[in-house]
């Protein structure tokens, strides 16, 4: 019975965080594919690699 009161004591306080919590986990998903990709241009590493990808690509449609 304790349990229980704890598992809705928890439920009925977490669940209007959760769409807030939904878009922060966007927000830090978003920020952290755009940091990955702006190091990988100022490293010159990602333009090589893309510039890898396309040739590959072109190599294997014609």
């Amino acid at each position: 019975m304790r349990s229980e009161r704890k598992q809705a004591f928890a439920l009925a306080h977490s669940s209007p965080l959760t769409p807030r919590l939904g878009k922060l986990i966007l927000i830090a998903w978003a920020a952290g594919a755009a940091a990955v990709v702006v190091f990988g241009i100022l490293s010159g590493s990602l333009v090589q690699a893309v510039a890898e990808w396309i040739a590959l690509a072109r190599g294997m449609l014609g």
